[in-house]
């Protein structure tokens, strides 16, 4: 029977890594979601109440299992609105819809038959996945430097971030007594990142004698997957009708990164002053680039109260992430060891660099338990950006991903209902995003700048003008089966 159990597992768990996709990197470190009852608590779980989820918010908490149980979801489904004024200029707009349909959460819990102050758990999940399709073209009159004839300005843009990070993790809590528990887990986290920008401006006849049109390019495209390991510690505290917890995430070790960069930067025929400027050209590409996402080094704490009663929980959880210096996440000076002969180490031209700030997030859960069979859940949490690099010394000039880096607020809500070893969730989140004052894709309102140093022409530079809205919200099915 216990070998039954253990095939329909894997069988599962082949099913969920069948359907994984890829899909923009993300440095909101708690948009991570399931279909679980601590999505609902806003991830306010550090204390306790965590469930199938604590061998990532706290594995002091596994233990908490009072039989066998196999979990996973049936669906979760996803749309995100992005909407952006002012991206590519003023009065231009862009907006994206994202629908997502996919598997996000499998886990499979037991306690030890020799020893059962133990108790252990394998899990895969998806941490993150987002995609974002950008795409538009502005036309519009100008006079050209030249004899003041009519022309026509035309800019077009596109953008696409796909990224994707699964995490495989296997952990275990020992109960030291009937009030403390201690537990840790070991994740390897799978990164896939696919990155294009590319932008052009073209100005039809804008010398007259030569009959050319003036043109500027610019051309970025990327692929790599970064493999790592996560360490989890953390230790919970019992009291009566209170519960403490505290988990400490070690900064992430990397274990292999690979992938390629492309780019091409070109300008020719641009007059600027009356002058025709000398044309450039840069292409760049190399193959088994060395590839590096971390992850930061974390501490969360949080408490679970259970009213006298005993029908209402109260959760609250903190979590402070420290900054990751600026790095390379992409850096074409390396090349993986193994593809040495076929690719050759170069410059940062085909380099991009990475960075996070330090910050806090905070969440707040309830719960209410209407019977033994039926319970709603309700949470809200902060969910700021890390994004932040340098451009101080070897980071000056150094190219970087397009990420607006704008806060985001999470408020969900749902059911749980169980009926005999089945336990059936339902459940939605809404999440908004603001950012008054993000940097421009792009700026094409002014044709005229030139700048040869930032290799910069027919445009005007990128302001922090851009207004963004995120709106997303989430539909929760999940499932789970005790035996």
């Amino acid at each position: 029977m216990e070998n039954t159990k253990r095939f329909i597992f894997f069988l599962i768990l082949l099913f969920a890594l069948g359907s994984f996709r890829l899909s923009a990197q993300n440095y909101n470190y708690w948009s991570m979601g399931s279909n679980t009852p601590s999505s609902l608590l806003a991830g306010a779980v550090v204390g306790g109440g965590a469930g199938i989820t604590s061998i990532f918010y706290n594995p002091a908490g596994i233990g908490d299992i009072e039989q066998s149980k196999i979990a996973f979801n049936a669906s979760l489904f996803s749309f995100n609105w992005h909407l952006y004024d002012n991206a590519l200029g003023h009065k231009s707009e862009l907006d994206y819809l994202e629908w997502q349909v996919r598997p996000r959460f499998l886990s499979y819990q037991f306690r030890g038959k020799k020893n059962q102050k133990f108790s252990y758990q394998f899990t895969v999940f998806n941490r993150n996945q987002q995609l974002l399709e950008l795409f538009d073209q502005r036309s519009f009159p100008v006079k050209s430097v030249v004899g003041q004839k009519d022309l026509v300005y035309t800019a077009s843009y596109d953008l696409e971030k796909n990224f994707s990070d699964y995490w495989l993790g296997v952990g275990f809590s020992y109960d030291v007594n009937s009030r403390l528990s201690l537990g840790m887990s070991l994740f390897g986290s799978g990164k896939t990142f696919r990155y294009y920008q590319y932008r052009r401006v073209f100005i039809n006849g804008a010398n007259d004698s030569l009959n050319k049109s003036s043109n500027w390019e610019s051309m970025e495209r990327q692929y790599f997957y970064v493999i790592s390991l996560i360490t989890k510690i953390g230790v919970r505290y019992r009291f009566d009708r209170l519960s403490l917890g505290l988990n400490v995430s070690l900064p992430s070790l990397r274990l292999w990164g690979d992938g390629y960069s492309k780019r091409n930067l070109q300008y020719s025929n641009v007059f600027y002053e009356g002058h025709r400027v000398p044309d450039y050209l840069h292409n760049g590409y190399n193959n088994h680039i060395v590839a590096n996402l971390k992850e930061p080094f974390s501490v969360s704490a949080g408490l679970m109260y259970t009213s006298p009663n005993k029908k209402s929980l109260y959760f609250f959880s903190m979590e402070y992430f420290a900054k990751i210096d600026t790095y390379k996440a992409i850096d074409n000076t390396k090349v993986s060891s193994f593809y040495e002969d076929e690719s050759q180490p170069g410059d940062d031209f085909l380099s991009y660099k990475f960075g996070a700030r330090d910050l806090l997030n905070v969440g707040f859960g309830y719960r209410n338990y209407v019977n033994e069979s039926l319970s709603y859940l309700l949470g809200f949490r902060t969910d700021f950006a890390a994004y932040e690099v340098s451009n101080e010394g070897q980071w000056n000039g150094m190219s970087e991903y397009v990420n607006i880096g704008n806060p985001l607020y999470h408020l969900s809500g749902g059911i749980e209902f169980k009926f005999k070893a089945n336990t059936v969730l339902f459940g939605t989140e809404y999440v908004l995003g603001i950012n008054k004052n993000a940097l421009q894709f792009a700026n094409f309102d002014f044709p005229g700048v030139y700048d040869p140093d930032q290799h910069l022409a027919l445009q005007d530079y990128p302001g922090y003008d851009m207004k963004y809205q995120f709106h997303g919200l989430g539909l929760y099915i999940g499932y789970s089966f005790d035996f």
